[in-house]
């Protein structure tokens, strides 16, 4: 998992340098956002393997857990 948390910064750097040459600056902002959510993921999954996180039940995106936190009766059916 680590592995493929670092090649995915390593694309979306590449990404951002490539869509700021076509100045394309929404794309470069949404980038931006998304190697900031997958560096605290990494962060995240690094805590977690030293044991000082704990396990969740929920999945990103929902949670397996009905009632008030779930997406019972929303509609979402998850991406």
């Amino acid at each position: 998992m680590e592995r493929e948390i670092e090649k995915d910064l390593i694309q979306i750097e590449s990404a951002i340098k490539s869509q700021t040459e076509k100045d394309n600056m929404f794309t470069v902002a949404v980038l931006q956002r998304c190697y900031r959510l997958v560096s605290e993921l990494k962060e995240y999954k690094g805590l977690e393997e030293q044991g000082k996180l704990l396990k969740l039940p929920c999945a990103v995106g929902g949670c397996s857990i009905p009632g008030k936190y779930s997406n019972e009766g929303t509609g979402y059916q998850g991406v």
